[in-house]
């Protein structure tokens, strides 16, 4: 017997455990708004079903993983509202299946990726409220993609 979904929600939880690396068949995670804190663990790179992570709304801190980007079959990916910070890693772009990515209100700085236009399966992406700067000019190129900017 495994889990393929794990989901909790308004709980005040503290750290994600490194150890969620070996719940190897999880598909979805959602863990959004329970004051989780510390950083993402990079040991979620070994999720490889992991088709959607869900942690918007927590206090996480530090940069994203770069394993995070090991994750092929995942299509969304909302790590807003936290307190991520550093660049937004370029390995992003190897994330093929992505469809919805939502990282703002966090304090990321730096250049948007320029592999973000690769994805041609992105419909939503949300960057607002972070210190990035420059355009994709890719993105022209992936329909129908949504800006938001509130």
């Amino acid at each position: 017997m495994y889990a393929r979904r794990h989901g909790l929600f308004g709980l005040q939880l503290g750290p994600i455990p490194s150890c969620i690396g070996k719940l190897t068949q999880l598909e979805t995670i959602d863990l959004h708004n329970n004051k989780l804190n510390g950083p993402i663990p990079p040991s979620i790179g070994k999720l490889s079903n992991l088709r959607s992570l869900v942690v918007h709304g927590n206090e996480l801190s530090g940069q994203i993983p770069v394993e995070i980007t090991k994750l092929l079959a995942l299509k969304t990916l909302w790590i807003g509202d936290n307190q991520l910070d550093g660049k937004i890693p370029m390995q992003l772009g190897y994330l093929r299946n992505l469809e919805s990515l939502q990282a703002r209100n966090n304090h990321f700085v730096g250049k948007i990726p320029a592999s973000l236009g690769t994805l041609a399966k992105l419909e939503t992406c949300d960057l607002s409220w972070n210190q990035l700067t420059g355009c994709v000019a890719r993105f022209y190129n992936v329909c129908p993609l949504v800006f938001t900017d509130t």
